[in-house]
């Protein structure tokens, strides 16, 4: 499969990628993404979510592997725990809701997206830029506010979600 390389440049496979380029859509059964390293992931996700206009791409990146250990998907091609809505694709798995259920696990439908750029590009548009009368994350000022600014508006159940997201950046932003 290819394989992501980190460095100044983004390499997937042999061809380079920097800044504004369009990184490739890479589509399989088996995800190429789940055999990149933790920091390959890291970075691969970072540059789809600027690519995708969230002003805190290291962010969407740590939501990235806080919510699937960069491995399990909740949905086909859902690495973000993104809830769907009767009537939409969704695949049905068990959860584990902090603020409702107390930490028992639930069954919840969970979005399916044709990929991982279509899952970044979601998240994005609901949830990093305005929506619907919603103000956006990409409103923060810092990415601290940001991290916080998910879990105040109830992106994820866990009490302690703005936490875990910045230790994730701060981790693996510095191993560009």
């Amino acid at each position: 499969p290819e394989t992501l390389v980190a460095g100044p440049a983004m390499f997937v496979g042999s061809k380079r990628y920097e800044g504004s380029d369009k990184l490739p859509e890479l589509t399989a059964l088996h995800h190429p993404i789940v055999d990149m390293s933790t920091q390959e992931q890291f970075n691969y996700v970072t540059e789809m979510a600027r690519q995708s206009g969230a002003k805190f791409p290291e962010l969407v990146a740590a939501q990235f592997l806080r919510e699937s250990g960069g491995k399990t998907v909740s949905g086909k091609n859902n690495y973000f725990g993104l809830k769907g809505l009767p009537g939409q694709d969704t695949t049905t798995r068990t959860t584990q809701e902090d603020n409702i259920t107390k930490g028992q696990k639930v069954e919840a439908d969970f979005l399916n997206f044709d990929s991982p750029q279509d899952a970044v590009d979601y998240l994005t548009k609901l949830w990093y830029k305005n929506y619907k009368g919603y103000q956006g994350i990409n409103n923060q000022q810092t990415i601290q506010a940001a991290a916080q600014a998910l879990q105040d508006q109830g992106y994820a159940t866990d009490p302690n979600y703005a936490k875990f997201l910045m230790d994730l950046v701060n981790q693996y932003s510095t191993g560009k």
